[in-house]
């Protein structure tokens, strides 16, 4: 059975890929000198024409993080679905899945957030520079909520361990008090039915015979 959490995180994750998804091609990351530049292109404000962007180191890095952070992320969500098929389909399911999908989460994160710092300082060094525009705020909400994603699934994994160890308690009290049980079934049996003095008393220490009449 697919739980909760695990829903969740997975949908969570889906819409941080759409939203970095959204910010890669389009040119409206900044505001410059009357130009909404993007990571690939930038466009004049007032013709709508559009040019290539310049390329600079730290234009390359922020491609690069992106990039990677939503591949990362993608990679997570086909991971976490061939889980939900095997466990539906054949009763398969594996310790490591949800550890690993939150931990490519994470990863994911810390990509678009990097890419995001470098994006940040290297407009600040521009000149000009009049507002962040929608895709650079898409890139940032994508990153928080890739986090949130990996937080849930980590909650998920917390509580599934609590479960499996309050259920193991529960079994190892329960295999503690059958003996007890047990022995307290024999003793009644024991006062009810027959005497069980013959199978207490050695025949080594009092023979039976001994206790015969004698003719």
């Amino acid at each position: 059975m697919v739980k909760k959490t695990d829903v969740l995180g997975l949908t969570s994750l889906l819409v941080g890929i759409i939203l970095v998804t959204i910010t890669i091609p389009t040119y409206e990351w900044s505001n410059y000198e009357r130009k909404l530049r993007g990571l690939w292109r930038f466009c004049h404000g007032h013709d709508r024409s559009c040019h290539d962007v310049y390329k600079t180191n730290a234009i390359r890095v922020v491609r690069s993080m992106v990039l990677l952070g939503d591949i990362v992320a993608l990679i997570a969500v086909i991971v976490m679905l061939v889980s939900f098929v095997l466990k539906a389909r054949r009763d398969i399911s594996s310790r490591w899945t949800k550890p690993i999908v939150a931990g490519m989460s994470l990863v994911a994160g810390v990509f678009i957030l990097a890419g995001v710092i470098v994006y940040s300082i290297a407009i600040d060094e521009l000149q000009g520079i009049q507002d962040k525009r929608y895709s650079f705020w898409l890139a940032v909400a994508a990153l928080i909520i890739m986090f949130i994603s990996a937080f849930i699934f980590i909650v998920g994994m917390v509580m599934e361990k609590r479960k499996h160890c309050k259920l193991s308690r529960k079994m190892k009290e329960l295999r503690e008090r059958l003996p007890e049980e047990n022995v307290s079934s024999k003793m009644a049996s024991t006062e009810e039915g027959e005497p069980m003095c013959r199978a207490h008393i050695p025949e080594t220490i009092i023979p039976w015979n001994t206790f015969k009449p004698k003719y």
